[in-house]
């Protein structure tokens, strides 16, 4: 297997050598805009293929731009780096673009890197061993704080082959990406190319893509979120063709003319997974000692995630705010839509003035809603779920999606993990976890699924003790807001377990039985001598009601017990006759038919002596019996009968 790509990213301060160290370690000027050319000064990404040489892995670097007017372009450039090259010029030392870079690079989790001290051509070798004394002291309690620090000169060459080597150390100990991962990829750039179409540039965040592959597309659109798919017809990595490109290449990919809107921000991805483009993450958040005033419930904040930026609003769990040097776990209600995956990083900074004030960490993309004393519990939740490991994770996700369940293709993008640590951990809690249909479920999550049932069914014979079951479409609403899958598997667990029946297109405790009062009884002996002396020409439901000074429902309860205790027929909807008389009048009808091969609806009725009002019902009975067929206005057999 070929080791997998990594990217490198430039950061610090305005004028501190990093396009001419990159120039210097790639031969290539990453200043592409004639703006850029003229002032001397980056202003928008740039990009590098990066050899360090025999045995170091395939690598890239990007180049961000240093002025404090283009860290929203910094903060583009560094999502998704995998190392970071920190310059510190020996002219000037640290300085503010400094410092809101570091800031920048521990909001994204980037804690592996070389800093260059650069431009020593310009200072005495001594001063120049101050500055890194300098940059190692403002170093302290960083993620850089252990990284090695190396003196160079683009413009003489001196230590860029110390550099180059303190890279591919670096580099040589960094895993990539996990195998089997979802393809995403930000956009950073997008451009026309004659003959080509459109075009778009980014690091790949994760998994591969290749020519021919089908991408969904998200981007931003006057606010609102834009899905559309499109077709990769070509890719390139650093201006060469390649059949496929993967996480941590920079690529160029030509898309068919079907792909909507795209801009910087927009994110590419498989089409095989369950993306989403949500308005609301759960984070953990930290906000830095040099935030100039406390974060509040409610303060807008402008978040950075991918290259996406875009206003939000924060809302704090337990707390109305946090002070600088704080942590705290929140809700974030975007006013555009991301495309995160859990473990994201994301920047915070200042609705205005603008201003970088920390980080935070995604734990739960599109999370439920939760109101009142439950907001404890959410914390206690969340606070659990940001120091687990990889098997209690899985658990603490699955468990959180409660009987809605985790689609199987959404596991990876909710708990961050890759194929094989998902897999594993999966083996790990063994039958604390469930797949029923496409999605995953707790074992705690389909046993209240079970006890609810077991409740609502034991209400409904209370209610009504004479049904033989609980309405399978009824117990199912009983159980919801619970996903299909686990219903249908509780049910089955149930019935597999004794506990309860299934009768027909019901279901019952399996100690259920019918069991009639006095009163119950007397009722029951009225309606069928009722039906009796009526014989096919049995009243409507509201006259018994009303001749037995009862409520209609009760009299169709007991209608139904009698049908099923075979006393009575339900012609049609809600109109009963006695069983006995349906049955002399369906021998007559097919002796009559048997000899003369058919009977009109005159015949029917002089046969069986009703008038048409209930004469029609039981015709249409016994067509949908299977008994008589209709043709024209006539009756025929509708097949061979066993009597007659």
């Amino acid at each position: 297997m070929s080791a997998p790509a990594l990217v490198v990213g430039t950061a610090g301060h305005i004028d501190h050598g990093k396009t001419a160290l990159v120039a210097a370690l790639t031969g290539v000027d990453t200043d592409r805009l004639p703006e850029e050319r003229s002032r001397g000064i980056s202003i928008d990404l740039g990009f590098a293929a990066l050899d360090l040489g025999p045995g170091s892995p395939p690598a890239s670097v990007v180049d961000v731009p240093g002025h404090e007017a283009f860290v929203r372009n910094m903060v583009a450039g560094a999502s998704g780096i995998d190392a970071v090259l920190f310059t510190v010029a020996a002219d000037e030392g640290m300085m503010p673009q400094s410092y809101e870079h570091l800031l920048v690079l521990e909001a994204l989790g980037i804690a592996r890197g070389v800093v260059a001290v650069t431009k020593t051509d310009l200072v005495e070798p001594e001063w120049a061993e101050l500055v890194v004394e300098t940059v190692r002291e403002a170093l302290a309690g960083t993620a850089l704080e252990s990284a090695p620090i190396v003196t160079v000169s683009s413009k003489t060459g001196a230590g860029i082959e110390s550099l180059r080597a303190e890279l591919s150390a670096i580099l040589a100990h960094m895993p990539g990406s996990p195998e089997g991962a979802p393809f995403r990829m930000p956009v950073d750039r997008m451009f026309g190319v004659p003959g080509i179409g459109r075009v778009v540039t980014g690091t790949v965040w994760s998994g591969r893509i290749a020519g021919g592959d089908t991408l969904v597309i998200f981007s931003h659109v006057r606010g609102a979120s834009e899905r559309s798919v499109g077709r990769v017809r070509s890719i390139e990595v650093h201006g060469a063709g390649v059949p496929e490109a993967g996480a941590g290449q920079r690529a160029a990919i030509a898309l068919s003319s079907t792909a909507g809107a795209l801009s910087r921000g927009s994110v590419l991805v498989d089409a095989s997974r369950a993306w989403k483009a949500v308005t609301r993450v759960e984070v953990e958040c930290w906000l830095a000692e040099s935030a100039p005033r406390a974060l509040r419930r409610r303060n807008r904040v402008r978040i950075h995630h991918g290259t996406s930026e875009v206003m939000a609003r924060m809302d704090w769990y337990g707390a109305e705010r946090i002070e600088p040097g704080g942590r705290g776990r929140a809700i974030l209600t975007l006013e555009a839509p991301i495309v995160p995956v859990m473990g994201d990083r994301i920047v915070l900074r200042t609705y205005s003035p603008v201003t970088t004030i920390g980080g935070a960490r995604i734990l739960v993309r599109e999370p439920p809603l939760v109101r009142g004393r439950a907001r404890r519990e959410r914390e206690r939740q969340l606070e659990a779920l940001s120091r687990a490991g990889p098997v209690e994770r899985l658990r603490l996700v699955i468990e959180g999606a409660a009987g809605r369940g985790t689609e199987a293709d959404a596991l990876q993008l909710e708990t961050g993990m890759g194929p094989r640590a998902l897999e594993g951990a999966r083996s790990d809690l063994g039958g604390a976890i469930e797949q029923h249909g496409g999605r995953w479920f707790s074992r705690s999550a389909r046993e209240q699924v079970m006890d609810r049932l077991l409740v609502r069914l034991g209400a409904y014979h209370s209610g009504w003790p004479l049904q033989p079951g609980l309405p399978l479409e009824a117990a199912r609403q009983a159980a919801r807001p619970a996903a299909q899958e686990l219903i249908e598997a509780a049910v089955d667990a149930l019935v597999e377990s004794g506990r309860v029946v299934r009768r027909g297109a019901s279901l019952a405790l399996a100690d259920h039985a019918a069991v009639l009062g006095a009163d119950d009884l007397r009722l029951v002996g009225s309606l069928r001598a009722a039906y009796r002396e009526a014989g096919l020409e049995a009243p409507a439901t509201e006259e018994l009601a009303a001749a037995l000074q009862v409520v209609p429902a009760r009299v169709r309860e007991f209608q139904e017990y009698l049908e099923r205790e075979g006393d009575l027929v339900k012609l049609v909807s809600d109109w009963y006759a006695d069983a006995g008389a349906v049955s002399d009048a369906r021998a007559a009808l097919v002796a009559h038919i048997g000899r003369t091969g058919s009977a009109d609806t005159g015949a029917c009725k002089e046969i069986l002596k009703v008038s048409r009002k209930y004469l029609i019902p039981i015709l249409e009975y016994l067509d949908r019996s299977g008994i008589t067929r209709r043709e024209g206005n006539a009756r025929v057999l509708a097949g061979p009968q066993l009597w007659g």
